[in-house]
């Protein structure tokens, strides 16, 4: 990745369980009738991490969810800190 001078970079990760609505080999559909986002599956996030070059500590939120992807429980850290 090219770095430019005085331009700071975010970089975040998701991470989804599998589910009935999505599988392992989910893909990404964008046609021009049918519109399918990771973000129309927030039920199935489990663990989000961001980070950036002008605070590199990176944060984390794990969710602990029912089946129906209702959240029972959300745990925060900073660099492997609990935060509460």
């Amino acid at each position: 990745m090219k770095v430019i001078e005085g331009k700071n970079r975010i970089f975040d990760m998701s991470f989804y369980r599998e589910s009935e609505d999505l599988q392992r080999d989910w893909q990404l559909d964008e046609s021009y009738m049918n519109t399918e986002r990771l973000e129309h599956h927030k039920n199935d996030l489990i663990a989000y991490i961001i980070w950036s070059d002008a605070e590199p500590q990176k944060q984390y939120n794990v969710y602990d969810k029912n089946k129906e992807g209702k959240v029972i429980k959300r745990v925060h850290f900073i660099e492997g800190q609990l935060v509460e």
